[in-house]
């Protein structure tokens, strides 16, 4: 984004928390009901690492969710709506829409350390369904934020 006038950034960076906002609560809603499905508490904590040594609970609605664990989401959100920008993609293509979630999942296990070397350490093609339908839902919401954005400008 060097180069970019800064309201430029200022659009991007509002469009990727929107995206981010909406990731997580998609997600909330379906850990929730898979967890439920499975006869398990569906307000259990869910730990995550922010740093080295500390866990934090994931399972937390948006406004909850600890500052760090909100910023990668944005950063996802963010990466989402550039790729989307960069090809001034307002409708995709189903091979389109696999490519950026491909991308997405890439971008998840850089972001994410505690998942190299485990089930989700794959390329996206080999993903459970499940797991690869977070990518996509990360697709849909940053296609549906990007081209709001423009509709409602």
């Amino acid at each position: 984004m060097t180069g970019a006038p800064l309201g430029d950034e200022l659009l991007m960076s509002e469009l990727g928390d929107k995206v981010a906002d909406h990731i997580h609560q998609v997600w909330l809603t379906g850990h929730r009901i898979s967890e439920e499905q499975a006869g398990r508490d569906p307000l259990a904590p869910r730990m995550r690492p922010i740093d080295d040594a500390s866990l934090v609970n994931i399972n937390v609605p948006w406004s909850a969710l600890h500052p760090d664990r909100k910023k990668a989401n944005q950063r996802m959100g963010l990466f989402a709506i550039t790729a989307l920008r960069a090809f001034a993609l307002t409708s995709l293509t189903p091979e389109q829409r696999i490519e950026i979630a491909a991308a997405i999942h890439e971008f998840w296990l850089k972001e994410n350390s505690y998942a190299r070397g485990g089930p989700l350490d794959k390329p996206f093609a080999e993903l459970p369904e499940a797991e690869a339908q977070k990518d996509l839902d990360v697709v849909d919401i940053a296609l549906k934020v990007f081209s709001a954005s423009f509709t409602h400008a």
